[in-house]
């Protein structure tokens, strides 16, 4: 061999050399999803893969996009308080019981999106105990067993009467008053939320609320929203036995009215805070009442879509980065309106898909985006997203 030739070969062996040191790099160093953790459907599976590659390849996104899905890979590190303010440093102690409780009380588990909210909770409180009060406690064993979070996740057997043992509710449900209602269970459960946090403090979610950052900076807190501009009860922070509970109860068994919308959910919240602890010229009401001390979260922290504008979360995502990011670094968790959003043709890359996406990439990979109610625009243009069965007839969040 001449040296000549030795000269042309040198650089095409290392070039030969290089490539497969790469290619064992590349082969190390890709994730390797769980087997038991996919969709039975392959063809499902596959597409809710490429969806989030799709989705996370940097030259596809703009750079407040790619923000909040570095953040999303991150959960847990981001602490805002009450008024969304960032902390400089993780709390060193909870300010409440580390508890997140949730509420289901259709006979059946039909809509798989609610899973994202206890998945999204979990992910991001990963020292909560977390709490799933159900009608249907095998239906959630059954899945929570699929999603790996068992051993953080517990489910209960949901018993009204239980619950309002010993407490100004016990009354209005054993004397039958809770029957006189267009939604039975709906007011049930706005009863039984204020149960909880009575008898055991912590948080209350909704199932329509997917947690972006974790709740661990947050003492006694409610939340407002805007259009109406209310308190909401989608979302609570308690100590265990807060008066204000109690006031809350008081209230809605005293103000309770079974034929309209709201009054004995958020309305019931605004109707307690005015009367004991509204300011008027920077005092408070007559009436003594020591337990006002609740912060007040504004909309940003769990109901950055006000209710009028919740189609917004319908948009591409993809071109609603200031929306990402925004969400990323303001919000403490998303209220997504489901009820609201019942009937709606539900696109794929939408803001609301990408935030479960991301968020709840367990859930996404269980479940075919059809299932979770995302649908391609051909799909849509067929009359599928109509027929999507995840929305139950007595939904109530």
């Amino acid at each position: 061999m001449t040296r000549s030739t030795i000269k042309l070969l040198v650089p095409l062996l290392i070039l030969f050399v290089s490539l497969n040191l790469l290619a064992l790099f590349l082969t190390l160093t890709s994730p390797v999803l769980d087997p038991s953790a996919t969709h039975s459907n392959n063809n499902n599976r596959t597409h809710n893969e490429l969806s989030l590659s799709s989705l996370t390849k940097p030259k596809r996104i703009g750079s407040k996009c790619r923000h909040f899905v570095k953040h999303a890979k991150n959960p847990g590190k981001r602490f805002l308080n009450a008024k969304g303010l960032k902390l400089k440093k993780p709390p060193t102690s909870p300010k409440l019981p580390q508890q997140i409780s949730f509420l289901h009380y259709n006979a059946l588990l039909k809509n798989p999106r609610y899973l994202c909210s206890v998945e999204s909770a979990a992910r991001q409180n990963p020292n909560h105990q977390i709490t799933v009060y159900a009608k249907n406690v095998s239906d959630f064993e059954t899945v929570l067993t699929k999603l790996f979070l068992r051993d953080q996740v517990s489910v209960l057997e949901l018993d009204w009467r239980a619950m309002f043992n010993e407490t100004p509710l016990a009354e209005w449900y054993d004397n039958g008053t809770y029957l006189e209602s267009k939604w039975v269970d709906q007011n049930l459960g706005n009863a039984f939320r204020l149960a909880i946090m009575w008898k055991l403090g912590g948080f209350y979610l909704d199932m329509d609320i997917i947690s972006l950052n974790p709740l661990g900076a947050l003492g006694t807190t409610l939340a407002k929203q805007t259009g109406p501009n209310i308190l909401n009860n989608a979302f609570f922070g308690f100590k265990k036995g807060d008066l204000f509970t109690w006031e809350m109860m008081r209230e809605f068994v005293d103000g309770f009215n079974g034929t309209v919308w709201g009054r004995n959910g958020p309305r019931m919240v605004d109707r307690t805070y005015n009367k004991l602890c509204k300011k008027t010229n920077g005092q408070l009401p007559t009436t003594v009442f020591s337990s006002c001390d609740a912060a007040i979260a504004p909309p940003i922290l769990f109901f950055p879509f006000s209710y009028g504008s919740r189609k917004k979360s319908l948009r591409p995502w993809k071109s609603s980065c200031d929306v990402m990011k925004r969400l990323a670094d303001k919000s403490i968790g998303v209220h997504w309106w489901n009820k609201g959003l019942k009937g709606e043709n539900i696109a794929t890359e939408t803001v609301l898909e990408a935030i479960m996406m991301h968020h709840c990439p367990i859930t996404y990979r269980q479940y075919s985006a059809q299932e979770l109610g995302f649908f391609s625009q051909k799909d849509i243009d067929l009359g599928k997203g109509r027929d999507w069965d995840g929305f139950e007839v007595a939904d109530g969040f």
